[in-house]
């Protein structure tokens, strides 16, 4: 009897219809889609589910490292999880995931995370060994209650990205460079990540009527005051690390008896 479902390795011939499930279960555009796919997304590092010859489960491993405490481990962030909907309820994600963490073992990485989609999926997780473990606060913030100089926004490079982003003392979780070139020059208009050169950088987005500081890292009157000049607005509201006590919106699975950590943050992906 043929088996329903193989699980396969993925080439770059099938990314035309990866590109379609994302698209039809995101609902993303075709421009942020093919984005992702032209800079960052690597066939080694996408496990699928196939019916026939065509996808119909898949999970993409971004390479990352995890900082907590003294130490850099490699991590993999587990994105764009997702079925297509007719095929829902047969164990595939269940599958994938442990094969995701048997290839994070086989390439000694430490730590596989993910951000939920839905409240209630941190409960399905849960039951595949993800723990919670990332956490933010939020606060609106007036233009009038800021004072400080006129600075100018420049071009984010990767080195300055890592070098702000550890201005913090959360466990970290800084993606590498091909994953940075996609999510942080982003085909979304919406999103903008604004650098003030020797001061910090930020990633901002226009959601649900308002304007969301999903990362701040390094000097926050300088990149703040630089923000509400290149966006020209009065308020925003501004999402930074927590521990255990904040809003919970990532989780994590250790690999190999890595530490466990109440406090991580790495600020990806926007939409929250």
């Amino acid at each position: 009897m043929q088996r329903l479902y193989d699980f396969k390795a993925v080439t770059p011939a099938d990314f035309t219809s990866l590109k379609k499930l994302w698209c039809d279960v995101f609902g993303d555009s075709e421009k942020v889609v093919d984005s992702f796919f032209q800079k960052t997304a690597e066939a080694e590092n996408i496990l699928a589910a196939f019916h026939g010859n065509e996808p119909v489960s898949v999970l993409y491993l971004l390479e990352s490292t995890m900082r907590v405490g003294d130490c850099d481990y490699k991590a993999y962030y587990v994105y764009a999880v997702c079925t297509a909907a007719e095929h829902r309820g047969k164990g595939l994600m269940k599958a994938l995931l442990d094969l995701a963490y048997e290839k994070a073992v086989r390439d000694k990485v430490s730590y596989l995370y993910l951000v939920p989609a839905e409240k209630s999926l941190f409960e399905l997780y849960g039951k595949y060994g993800y723990k919670t473990g990332f956490f933010y606060d939020e606060a609106q913030l007036n233009r009038a209650e800021l004072s400080g100089g006129d600075y100018d926004a420049v071009q984010l490079t990767y080195d300055d990205f890592k070098k702000y982003r550890r201005s913090t003392e959360c466990a970290l979780a800084t993606p590498c460079e091909k994953t940075f070139n996609s999510f942080y020059s982003p085909a979304d208009d919406e999103v903008k990540v604004i650098c003030v050169e020797g001061q910090g950088y930020c990633v901002a987005e226009f959601c649900d009527g308002r304007y969301i500081i999903h990362e701040l890292f390094g000097n926050d009157t300088a990149v703040l005051c630089c923000v509400f000049k290149a966006l020209d607005c009065e308020a925003l509201v501004v999402k930074r690390p927590a521990a255990s006590g904040g809003q919970p919106y990532g989780m994590y699975r250790a690999v190999d008896n890595a530490p466990d950590f109440d406090n991580g943050f790495f600020g990806i992906p926007y939409g929250g």
